[in-house]
């Protein structure tokens, strides 16, 4: 018999709900010159509830120490691959993706803090299920969406 659920329950299941990835970031990095811009961007998302998995093929530059650097930040999951392409990597990073959504990211692209904030909203409140996206910045560091 179904029973329904109490306060407390929901109060439990809304913790977890809250705690639980909005979205999924998966960057493939490579020997990237921008890569710590590019992390500090992610790590300092306006959007907290996000994870971000850095996918890293022996690099010759110092992408490894830099990515070293955010594994304390619980929401870095750093996966080590060899001779990977572009759809390895992200075949791969879908093996740990647990949010609501997935995010595609290069690391040589640096980012508004409010970008996957934004985006987020955008599929929250239209119920959206994919977004294809161009992110632009012009000279006066305003930026738009092109969907």
């Amino acid at each position: 018999m179904f029973k329904s659920l109490n306060f407390i329950n929901l109060f439990i299941l809304s913790l977890f709900y809250l705690n639980f990835p909005k979205i999924s970031i998966i960057i493939p990095i490579f020997n990237n010159k921008a890569l710590k811009e590019c992390l500090d961007n992610l790590k300092y998302q306006t959007l907290k509830n996000i994870e971000i998995i850095g996918i890293i093929d022996k690099s010759s530059d110092k992408s490894v120490e830099i990515l070293m650097k955010y594994i304390y930040d619980n929401r870095f999951i750093i996966i080590n691959k060899n001779n990977y392409n572009f759809d390895d990597f992200i075949n791969e990073g879908i093996k740990f993706v647990s949010g609501e959504y997935i995010g595609i990211f290069e690391s040589k692209y640096i980012i508004y803090i409010n970008m996957f904030e934004n985006l987020y909203k955008l599929c929250f409140n239209n119920n959206i299920d994919i977004i294809h996206y161009n992110y632009h910045l012009n000279k006066e560091k305003n930026f738009f969406f092109s969907i």
